[in-house]
């Protein structure tokens, strides 16, 4: 019994695992590293981002906007523009140079620098194009969550000239909503919302923008714009185009011309194979880029034509190139005259219209 319930859950697990249809865009690596191309209509999955600093970055997909107030208060404006180019090296010069702190007491001091120092880290390692939550993470370890660097400034607040008290409240607070963030988003993957298949293809515009608060960085951030597109698999397509298509000439014209002998003899004008004209074409998919085509033309000889065949949709482009028979009426000589035949007398050339099938090719532009 026990081993009939591993063959079931072998068999069943595979298929559970293979229908996770989130589609997944990495800040890190600029794309889309999902697999997902093509799914069934009414198929729903999540949108997700990876790496995303919500610190530096806004997100918007398609008409929703991810609104990261909901889960830790954004980067604040507030923060001095001394901070930005801080260095954790700048610090150990702030403390040897230090003036008139003999009165304070050591351990208060070291401890605030210290804390100092780690909030710091914390700050400048957000201040990239993507979250690196590792780090953060490790960062974070080393930071006691009861040890509070507002309560340690104010034990000394009194020595400490450069240094605001608003000053700390941000980063205190920068670094609890860091912490936040990383415990809400697991994996360093932020859910940005969901999608339902519907149509023929989905289309998911995902926009990154930097923050205001971001732009004035000595390394400036750069807005990331990306699209994903799902196409709806099963589901036939029918397109339009028009375009251009070379058929046979099939309106010549006839003329007669006299031998060297005094005697007559018609002659069928020499103008080419293959004549240009227009054409408006209906195509439905029978594959990915393979369709079936039907429609009409008109020649530049203004002989209406009626097509049929098939058609290569050239990737990403709305290019068909078609190929087929096409159906015309020619004109030719009336059944009383040959082109093989002389006459003594010059013939009245009289022609009739005779439906005829024959190769056609062009290319078309989706409408």
């Amino acid at each position: 019994m026990k081993l009939l319930k591993l063959l079931i859950f072998l068999l069943v697990t595979p298929p559970l695992l293979s229908q996770n249809n989130n589609i997944i865009y990495d800040v890190n690596k600029n794309e889309f590293i999902d697999a997902i191309e093509k799914l069934k209509e009414g198929t729903t999955g999540k949108i997700i981002v990876k790496n995303f600093n919500p610190f530096m970055y806004n997100a918007k997909v398609e008409k929703n906007v991810f609104d990261n107030s909901s889960k830790v208060v954004p980067f604040l404006t507030s923060i001095p523009s001394r901070f930005f180019g801080i260095s954790v090296g700048s610090l150990d010069d702030f403390k040897n140079k230090r003036k008139g702190y003999e009165a304070i007491e050591n351990i208060a001091y070291d401890n605030f620098i210290k804390l100092y120092k780690k909030h710091i880290k914390i700050y400048l390692t957000i201040k990239q194009k993507t979250l690196d939550c590792n780090t953060l993470d490790r960062l974070l370890k080393e930071i006691d969550p009861t040890e509070s660097l507002i309560d340690l400034f104010f034990n000394i607040q009194e020595k400490l000239t450069n240094i605001n008290s608003k000053d700390i409240v941000n980063l205190d607070v920068l670094v609890k909503n860091v912490r936040a963030y990383l415990k809400a988003n697991k994996n360093c993957e932020t859910i940005l919302g969901s999608y339902t298949v519907a149509g023929e293809k989905t289309s998911i515009q995902l926009n990154l923008t930097v923050r205001e608060e971001a732009k004035g960085f000595e390394t400036p951030l750069t807005d990331i714009i990306d699209e994903k597109v799902i196409i709806t698999k099963g589901k036939k397509k029918i397109r339009f185009s028009s375009g251009i298509m070379l058929t046979k000439n099939v309106k010549p014209d006839y003329f007669t011309k006299i031998t060297n002998d005094g005697t007559y003899q018609i002659i069928k004008e020499q103008s080419g194979n293959y004549s240009p004209g227009l054409s408006l074409l209906l195509h439905y998919e029978i594959s990915d880029e393979l369709y079936l085509n039907i429609g009409g033309g008109m020649s530049i000889e203004t002989v209406p034509h009626f097509l049929i065949g098939g058609s290569y949709k050239i990737l990403k482009t709305n290019l068909f190139l078609n190929a087929g028979y096409g159906w015309a009426y020619t004109n030719t000589l009336s059944d009383k005259f040959s082109l093989e035949e002389t006459y003594i007398t010059e013939p009245t050339i009289k022609t009739k219209k005779v439906l005829n099938k024959d190769f056609w090719f062009g290319i078309s532009y989706q409408l």
